[in-house]
């Protein structure tokens, strides 16, 4: 048998894409940013908040992702 250039990766394995959403004072709309996104298709979501003077961390982290402060 005869092969050329490497083996083919696997397309059962599905692609680990993570989403990172920065935010500076987004209380208001990050809930429903987070809802919209689906995060199911991601293998990881991160809110990095920016040094909000609102609650944009703890509605971020009340709909699940980490968050960085």
């Amino acid at each position: 048998m005869v092969t050329s250039g490497p083996p083919s990766p696997s397309i059962a394995s599905p692609a680990r894409i993570g989403f990172v959403l920065p935010a500076l004072n987004e209380e208001q709309a990050i809930a429903k940013v987070l809802d919209e996104l689906q995060p199911s298709k991601f293998a990881r979501v991160v809110v990095v908040d920016n040094g909000s003077t609102d609650a944009t961390a703890a509605v971020a982290r009340a709909h699940g992702p980490d968050v960085v402060e």
